[in-house]
């Protein structure tokens, strides 16, 4: 698990830049019609919103932190 401190915000964002690059360039190469994202955190919301321009449709999963 990843906190935000430190190297490991450093990693998390790798990882976000990295899943992001991953998911745009495959639905540009129509290699999907939906994406799945399992993700509360808001980093993703111009990655969601770029792949729905793109005519791919998102559903988004998360659990409640309560």
């Amino acid at each position: 698990m990843f906190s935000r401190r430190g190297g490991n915000l450093k990693r998390q964002r790798v990882w976000i830049l990295l899943s992001r690059k991953t998911c745009v360039s495959h639905a540009y190469q129509s290699d999907y019609d939906t994406a799945i994202l399992v993700s509360g955190d808001r980093d993703y919301v111009p990655l969601v919103e770029k792949v729905k321009s793109l005519g791919k449709r998102v559903h988004i999963v998360f659990f409640d932190g309560r």
